[in-house]
């Protein structure tokens, strides 16, 4: 680039921040809307800079800013942070002394990082929090409506925009604009519990009612049984913790879930045979992470590193995708537990126990736990097969957790036909 290509894009990123940073509102909407759009990212200098990491970096200077807003954190949430940011600091000294290629373990966990930062953005500013779930939910359901239309154009032969081939069981698993197709999946899993629960009130009814028809059939349209599993033991949960959703879940979830079968029974697409048994393990994509994570175990356990691990995603610098070995794609721990002890040994797994463990005592003693339950099992749940660990998609809901805990707890809030000791006093 010409030098005056520089100074034009120097300035023009010095507008944009600014025009970002005049007012919490606009950082909020990037927040949200960056978490969806994880596909696009830039080089610069050997990192690759997305959306929610550009966010991540304006959340820094917001928190750093002399000028900054905000309230300040109770003590449980900043011991919690605390033990978050130990972990990172394990991760790279992990990194230093057992990653093959350190720059690559670096550059993801600065990415980590950045979503670490804007949760405590979010945990700081919660006058932002109605906005953010309210376009959040808003976004989800469009995802949701282009992926079937992407799958549909696909498999008809019109296009493959927003598809990637499942190089298993064949046909098209839409991705929108995230990463993969398994992390739009977890996406719209955790934002369609969500819109069954309301928290805050903030989701309209109308979006509300149709995200929680969309979500089981865009999430068929991704061929990612463990979200669509999370999705329905999420909706479980909210029927039973949050009565004033059970109309909801009945009505919406019944339609999404009539028109996920008969989309499914149509046959249409190779790829959702895996459907046909979720929990297999024998074979297809099921056996291949079975395979990566008991080599990844071994390697872990054999090693003279299992208490501060191999290196910050240092898997895939060690070992080929063995799903597409033609194009030569580092493979990936799609197990959390694992993931966490492979990267930093049982170190990191303690200090980030640690740190969920302050949030989810916090909660519940604050009637929060409902809430916790619906999104944290499914949560749990599908990042048993899919990594995104670092992604804002998990740290959002990090972030809402850290602010929950400044919140008092109050009687007033509580609807009186939610579930007594299940019910949150403010979401």
């Amino acid at each position: 680039m010409n030098p005056f290509g520089v100074v034009l894009a120097a300035l023009v990123g010095i507008y944009f921040a600014l025009f970002i940073l005049t007012k919490p509102s606009r950082l909020a909407i990037l927040l949200v809307a960056g978490m969806f759009v994880t596909r696009l990212n830039v080089d610069l200098g050997g990192l690759n800079f997305r959306p929610e990491t550009l966010a991540g970096v304006l959340a820094g200077v917001a928190l750093l800013s002399p000028k900054r807003t905000g309230r300040s954190l109770p003590v449980s949430t900043v011991v919690s942070i605390g033990a978050v940011l130990l972990w990172l600091l394990l991760g790279a000294m992990s990194s230093v002394i057992g990653s093959p290629e350190l720059s690559k373990s670096l550059s993801v966990l600065i990415w980590c990082l950045l979503s670490v930062v804007s949760a405590v953005w979010i945990a700081r500013n919660p006058e932002q929090w109605k906005r953010m779930i309210r376009i959040g939910a808003v976004i989800a359901l469009i995802c949701s409506a282009l992926a079937v239309l992407f799958w549909a154009a696909a498999s008809a032969g019109l296009s493959t925009v927003g598809v990637q081939v499942d190089p298993t069981y064949g046909g098209y698993a839409s991705y929108v604009a995230s990463i993969e197709a398994n992390v739009l999946a977890g996406l719209l899993c955790l934002w369609g519990i969500v819109a069954a629960w309301n928290p805050l009130g903030a989701i309209n009814r109308g979006v509300q009612k149709c995200l929680v028809m969309a979500a089981p059939i865009a999430i068929l349209t991704t061929h990612t049984r463990a979200a669509l599993v999370a999705l329905i033991l999420g909706l479980c949960v909210v029927f039973v913790c949050r009565r004033s959703a059970r109309g909801l879940v009945l009505g919406a979830g019944f339609i999404g879930g009539v028109a996920s079968m008969s989309l499914l029974f149509a046959g249409s697409d190779s790829g959702f045979a895996k459907f046909g048994n979720l929990f297999d393990t024998s074979g297809g994509t099921g056996g291949l992470r079975l395979q990566l994570n008991t080599l990844a175990f071994n390697e872990w356990r054999s090693s003279d590193s299992t208490l501060l691990g191999l290196g910050w995603n240092s898997f895939g610098q060690r070992h080929v995708d063995p799903t597409r070995p033609f194009l030569n794609l580092p493979a990936y721990i799609g197990n959390l537990p694992l993931q966490l002890v492979y990267d930093g040994g049982l170190l990191a797994l303690a200090t980030v126990a640690l740190a969920g463990s302050i949030v989810v005592v916090i909660l519940v003693t604050r009637k929060r736990g409902g809430l916790v339950l619906a999104l944290a099992v499914p949560y749990l749940l599908f990042s048993l097969s899919t990594s995104v660990l670092w992604l804002f998609e998990t740290w959002f809901w990090v972030g809402l957790a850290w602010g929950l805990m400044a919140e008092g707890r109050t009687t007033e809030d509580v609807p009186a036909r939610d579930i007594p000791g299940l019910s949150e006093a403010r979401v």
